[in-house]
């Protein structure tokens, strides 16, 4: 195992060593004060110079040749040091394997005499360099990008670095769209604690022309006053791949917020505070599959519109995706539609082709109870509900939702009748309509059954009457058990 190893750059100074690694012909560091020539003790020191050899000591007499053997490049605590090359491609290249777990720390990157980028980490003629943490530094002026990752460069981190003032010749690219603070073209890179802003084009674009990268991770940053000199610059753009993630930064002044498209899939984008963009939209989810978008603060924008396409980036369909609360999609745009009785109801739309998801959820329900009584009835009977609840006889309440429609029906027991019901919304004989919109009674009234039975007559004998006479007495007998009290029963005497 490595010991820890410091390069500290006041030293560098004294001896007049020149920087090299790979692309970059010469590095011209200066120092913010005098004093801290005096104070760079500490650790230990190593040596790099152009006619040194990584097999060598690191001493004064024995330098190495390039920087994977110091594992930490860093200004002494407190103060920074200016890497400031005469020419060259870049500040810093690192494209070959043994460039890998290598901090920079405390230095002030100025690219402006260079070619093309401030710093790239990317792939030579071997296998990638890897896991560069760039941290409490600074990265500014170069022509194109800032910093770029690309080609299989994975794994790197960039924590409290200010990128600011890039892209403005944008060398070997179209337009000054395509120059930007922060280039990543590689997997699981970190940009954290950062500032990103006063850029030619985005200020952080996660995007892989040719292929798909994966889980890079954009948080707590200021991302802010971007697309300087291009036409379309995002302030956040994820796209090219599973898992980008954008939280916790604030971001504004650039042309556009947070975009998410171009093949973007499962991308989260969370508790962002995003305002007074240029642009037509915030966040725009074109091209855009199972993502993840909440808790995002955004103020004052306009309605939004397709991002003009990026070269080679295409179109691809949204598929909707409901989300699991009410008026939420997970993918695709919201179009509320009228709720049912039981459900919310709305629509994710689809785009580029997508489907639309038709989606609903249950609606907290109400609930009211109805009573049965059967008030002064003299007879006998049963009510029963549809939909269930009521069997009264036994159960003469029941709670149902509110807005139920609910059908009563009596039945009136044997040598009794259905007289009539009082408080239904609805009668239609044996059936009462009742709609729930509040606490409901009904009444059911039951009769005892009348029945007419054929009277029973018995006049008494025959008796021959010979006229004229005054008067005769007849005498006779009848009843009728079917005849309810206080009834009158009437005998008419016929003469034959």
């Amino acid at each position: 195992m490595k010991s820890l190893k410091t390069v500290a750059l006041g030293v560098i100074i004294i001896a007049s060593f020149i920087f090299v690694i790979n692309e970059l012909p010469k590095v011209f560091v200066s120092v913010k004060s005098s004093s801290q020539l005096a104070q760079v003790g500490g650790g230990n020191t190593y040596y790099v110079a152009t006619n040194g050899s990584d097999t060598n000591t690191g001493t004064l007499a024995a330098p190495f040749s390039s920087w994977n053997q110091a594992i930490t490049i860093a200004a002494y605590p407190g103060e920074q040091v200016t890497l400031k090359p005469s020419s060259g491609y870049r500040v810093f290249t690192f494209d070959l394997p043994k460039y890998a777990f290598i901090i920079l720390d405390g230095l002030i990157m100025d690219a402006t005499n260079v070619t093309i980028n401030g710093v790239k980490i990317t792939r030579g003629t071997g296998a990638p360099s890897h896991h560069i943490w760039i941290k409490n530094s600074v990265i500014r002026n170069a022509p194109s990008q800032g910093v770029l990752t690309t080609n299989g460069a994975d794994g790197n981190r960039f924590t409290n670095v200010d990128v600011y003032a890039n892209g403005f010749t944008c060398s070997g690219y179209a337009t000054l769209d395509f120059c930007h603070g922060m280039y990543i073209s590689a997997n699981n890179n970190i940009i954290e604690y950062s500032k990103i802003h006063g850029n030619a084009g985005w200020g952080v674009q996660v995007y892989d022309e040719a292929g798909t990268i994966s889980n890079n991770i954009i948080r707590y940053n200021l991302v802010y006053d971007n697309a300087a000199a291009g036409l379309r610059g995002v302030g956040i753009g994820l796209y090219s791949g599973p898992g980008h993630e954008a939280y916790g930064n604030i971001v504004w002044g650039n042309n556009y917020g947070i975009t998410m498209n171009y093949g973007a899939t499962e991308a989260q984008v969370h508790d962002n505070i995003i305002y007074r963009n240029g642009g037509t939209y915030i966040l725009d989810a074109n091209g855009l599959n199972s993502a993840g978008i909440y808790n995002n603060t955004l103020i004052n924008q306009d309605v939004p519109n397709p991002i003009p396409p990026i070269p080679g980036g295409g179109t691809t369909p949204i598929n909707g995706q409901c989300g699991t609360t009410q008026n939420a999609c997970v993918a695709g745009t919201l179009s509320d539609t009228a709720d049912s009785a039981t459900q919310y109801l709305w629509q994710c739309l689809g785009s580029n082709g997508g489907i639309t998801a038709s989606c609903s959820l249950p609606r907290p329900t109400t609930q009211y109870t109805l009573t049965i009584s059967k008030g002064t009835s003299t007879g006998q009977g049963a009510v029963t509900s549809s939909p269930t609840g009521i069997n009264c006889g036994t159960t003469c309440n029941a709670s149902f939702n509110s807005g139920a429609s609910v059908t009563l029906t009596a039945t009136p027991s044997t040598g009794s009748t259905f007289a009539g019901w009082s408080g239904c919304t609805s009668v239609s004989g044996t059936s009462c309509t009742v709609t729930m919109n509040a606490a409901r009674s009904v009444t059911a009234m039951f009769n005892i059954a009348t029945t007419n039975q054929s009277p029973s007559v018995n006049g008494g004998a025959d008796r021959a009457i010979t006229l004229p006479t005054n008067s005769v007495s007849l005498t006779g007998a009848a009843t009728d058990d079917g005849l309810p009290a206080g009834s009158t029963l009437t005998v008419t005497w016929s003469r034959v």
